[in-house]
């Protein structure tokens, strides 16, 4: 991961990373990296550029906190957890266990006044995530032949 984030455009995060070197790993320990990520910002520019979040929230993660975000934010129930797993094309375990974490990083909190989905987002800050130049809702990996995936930009 560090490696790939000194090369030019370049945010491969903690799960990619985890898978490239082969490793075993747990939510627990995805959640560690995080929070160190995230005490440490002056690790590395990406991570004072772009937010610890980018790279400590899987794929799914981020499109549903961009999700809940986008209708918070514009006054609209969100999509229920059944329409997240069909959406994202996941089970709706992973969709349960995606808004779990989220919670644990402080994201997203349970609040059983929205309906259907029972989440909000943790803080005001989180509602306008998707502009003033961060992507921290972004994925985007590429496969180049020969290479491990990783992630840009």
């Amino acid at each position: 991961m560090l490696n790939d984030w000194n090369q030019q455009m370049r945010i491969t995060g903690v799960e990619l990373a985890m898978q490239n070197v082969g490793s075993q790993y747990s939510s627990d320990d995805r959640y560690a990296i995080g929070i160190f990520l995230r005490n440490n910002p002056r690790l590395r520019r990406t991570l004072r550029t772009f937010g610890w979040e980018t790279v400590a929230l899987t794929s799914t993660e981020k499109l549903i906190a961009r999700i809940v975000s986008r209708a918070e934010r514009e006054h609209q129930p969100p999509p229920t957890s059944e329409e997240f797993a069909q959406n994202l094309e996941v089970s709706p375990v992973a969709v349960i266990d995606a808004l779990k974490m989220l919670e644990r990083f402080g994201i997203m909190r349970s609040d059983p006044a929205v309906k259907g989905l029972g989440y909000r987002t943790a803080e005001d800050r989180y509602l306008d995530w998707e502009g003033a130049m961060r992507i921290t809702f972004m994925n985007h990996r590429v496969q180049v032949e020969g290479e491990k995936p990783f992630e840009v930009f």
